[in-house]
């Protein structure tokens, strides 16, 4: 009857360099989008800190010469 085909050693060890290939390339695709990722983070971090300035600065002023106005426009851009 039959015993149980070995595979080809050569074509194993031919296998093994094209898999480390391939391995390298999906390594450097995960460095790249981890490197995007904190990009992408410190640039709504610098938003935030932004939006954050401009609502302080805009209640401040509300609040220290009792504008209706300038009020108004603080609760529209939290909302925003």
């Amino acid at each position: 009857m039959g015993e149980p085909q070995t595979p080809d050693r050569g074509s194993q060890i031919a296998g093994d360099g094209e898999e480390q290939e391939e391995q390298a390339v999906l390594f450097e695709q995960y460095k790249l989008a981890v490197e995007m990722a904190d990009r992408v983070s410190a640039r709504r971090g610098t938003a935030n800190a932004f939006y954050f300035t401009v609502s302080s600065a805009l209640l401040a002023a509300s609040e220290t010469l009792g504008l209706g106005l300038a009020s108004a426009a603080g609760i529209l851009l939290a909302l925003a």
